[in-house]
């Protein structure tokens, strides 16, 4: 990776973990969910974000800094999203391995 690349990753995934914090602050524990329950959390906040991608496309009175903040927004919290989704999926190998291979 270039140095600037690296630099702009790293403030990206800093965003994201930042919002999952926020997160997790916010909802708590949220592993036990099904899988469907994670895919409408995060097809909402893909649906976010897609709407704040068609205002950058028509408008809606915003700047364009205003407009790139609020899509970055919503695209920090969609990859959040499936942060979480991901550590639930490896929770649950860990406790599946854990638990239910030790009765074994």
């Amino acid at each position: 990776m270039s140095g600037l690349r690296e630099i702009v990753t790293a403030a990206a995934l800093a965003a994201v973990a930042e919002e999952r914090d926020r997160q997790f602050a916010k909802w708590g524990d949220q592993s036990g969910h099904p899988a469907g329950v994670w895919l409408a959390i995060l097809t909402e906040e893909i649906g976010e974000a897609a709407t704040e991608a068609i205002f950058m496309q028509i408008g809606d009175g915003r700047t364009d800094a205003e407009r790139r903040e609020a899509l970055r927004g919503e695209l920090v919290q969609a990859a959040a999203v499936a942060v979480a989704w991901i550590e639930a999926l490896d929770d649950a190998d860990e406790r599946e391995t854990r638990y239910v291979g030790a009765a074994r």
